[in-house]
């Protein structure tokens, strides 16, 4: 595993006076019990150098003290140009890998957090850098999402107990108006989940399984809902169905609640703060306070 300690010096020595006493300044409000800070310069001074000096300080306390295999970094950016911008510049090293942007949603992760365990190249590199924007992680209301989350939920759904008697019906809601790229996939990620699962020598699927059939169990609103959506779709359609998009949105939610729960980051780096109302507003339906509730 890489050494973390020069990296912190060779990273902190290239910052100007104010930015390196900001970092000291975060880095000794999270050491005596702080859980938020807001840095609040001016465009233009540096707060992109002053987080990556953040990341380095902190991984390399978290590498020398810790018993974790990795430093969990979540960044939260307007969109996915600024993030791929940005990601580079906050890499504290060469070997660290950033997650991929082509999907950032948080309802996802739970597959890449089991990704990740098993992962050696993350593994040696401690630091990872996770990517989430509001674009296309946060919208939650209503919304039926990608077809790539409908495809990771169906993957997972149809081996709930509950779902066995819907699956055509499940499906049909999954694949909502995706039905050109649906068979692809649909098959890429129950691929994806039989190969993750195997890695982890059958520990992802049992612990998945469980958090949804948990949560499914201790909502019987929900349950009653699916049932009348399945029994509609059966009838007349999806398209022409009540509360199917809304259904899916609650799926999605679910996941991502899961997800979270999952993640264990030990930093969440929030690019723009003012762009992100839903902080301040935690009791609505949305992923962003799910995070900063986190």
């Amino acid at each position: 595993m890489i050494d973390l300690a020069a990296k912190e010096k060779e990273i902190l020595s290239g910052l100007k006076d104010f930015q390196l006493a900001t970092v000291n300044r975060v880095d000794d409000l999270f050491r005596n019990g702080y859980h938020r800070v807001l840095v609040a310069d001016e465009v233009g001074l540096g707060k992109t150098l002053v987080a990556k000096g953040v990341i380095a300080k902190m991984a390399c306390f978290h590498q020398k003290r810790s018993t974790k295999d990795l430093f969990k970094v979540i960044y939260v950016c307007s969109n996915q140009s600024i993030a791929g911008q940005n990601l580079k510049k906050l890499k504290v090293h060469a070997g660290v890998k950033v997650d991929g942007l082509s999907d950032t949603r948080l309802s996802m992760q739970h597959l890449k957090i089991y990704e990740q365990m098993h992962d050696p190249t993350i593994r040696e590199g401690f630091v990872q850098l996770i990517p989430l924007t509001p674009g296309t992680s946060f919208t939650m209301t209503g919304g039926s999402g990608s077809v790539l989350e409908r495809a990771l939920i169906y993957a997972i759904f149809r081996r709930i107990y509950f779902f066995k008697p819907y699956l055509p019906q499940l499906e049909e809601l999954m694949t909502s108006y995706a039905t050109k790229s649906w068979p692809y996939w649909s098959d890429r990620f129950e691929q994806l989940v039989l190969e993750v699962d195997q890695k982890s020598d059958g520990a992802y699927l049992h612990h998945i399984l469980k958090k949804v059939s948990d949560r499914l169990e201790a909502d019987p609103e929900l349950l009653r809902l699916a049932e009348k959506v399945f029994a509609s779709i059966e009838t007349i359609g999806y398209l022409k169905t009540q509360k199917a998009n809304y259904l899916i949105s609650q799926f999605r939610k679910m996941m991502a609640e899961i997800s979270v729960e999952m993640m264990d980051a030990d930093l969440v780096i929030m690019d723009e703060f003012q762009r992100f109302p839903e902080l301040i507003k935690l009791d609505e339906d949305n992923e962003t306070a799910m995070l900063a509730c986190f």
